[in-house]
């Protein structure tokens, strides 16, 4: 409850004013923090803001966690939120910080999913023979996506090797 009284700009009688806020009756839910959230768990949330570098999602009323555009794939690289996220939108994320000074939370989609380079140098051993898809030719070779979000260089030289010197053509 906020009183305050004000003269008028054309000196008639004073006005008094009673300003109302539920908010400040309640308790701030930043005080408990960690009682609710914990760095590593996972949460229910909903998809409050998009903005160029992330997406802020509510996790409970007072509190809102952004999951940077960084933090939504491993094998997708994401340059918008509104290309794997939606306003309203019910996910689940896991918190990667919190600080409650600051009254910021860190959170990601994509630790809740498989890094696909776990394991990559056993699954992808020197010597193996694999296939790919070229993603990029470039005059330095050609960056080959060997599975979801696994991607390799192939050097010009090999190339040239491999296909002969006009391997630019064959790739086309």
């Amino acid at each position: 409850l906020n009183i305050e009284e004000r003269k008028g700009d054309d000196q008639k009688k004073a006005q008094t004013r009673i300003s109302l806020s539920i908010k400040q009756a309640l308790s701030d839910p930043w005080d408990d923090i960690s009682e609710h959230f914990a760095s590593g768990k996972s949460y229910p949330g909903k998809v409050a803001r998009l903005d160029v570098f992330g997406a802020f999602v509510e996790l409970m009323p007072g509190i809102d966690g952004l999951i940077h555009v960084s933090e939504m794939s491993w094998v997708k690289r994401v340059h918008h939120p509104k290309e794997v996220l939606q306003l309203g939108q019910e996910i689940i994320v896991r918190v990667l910080d919190i600080d409650p000074v600051k009254r910021r939370m860190s959170l990601s989609m994509k630790e809740l999913e498989n890094d696909p380079w776990f394991n990559a140098e056993t699954r992808f051993a020197p010597g193996t023979l694999l296939t790919g898809e070229v993603q990029v030719l470039k005059g330095h070779g050609a960056i080959v996506e060997i599975a979801p979000g696994i991607t390799g260089h192939v050097n010009v030289d090999i190339l040239k090797q491999a296909f002969g010197e006009g391997f630019r053509k064959k790739a086309t």
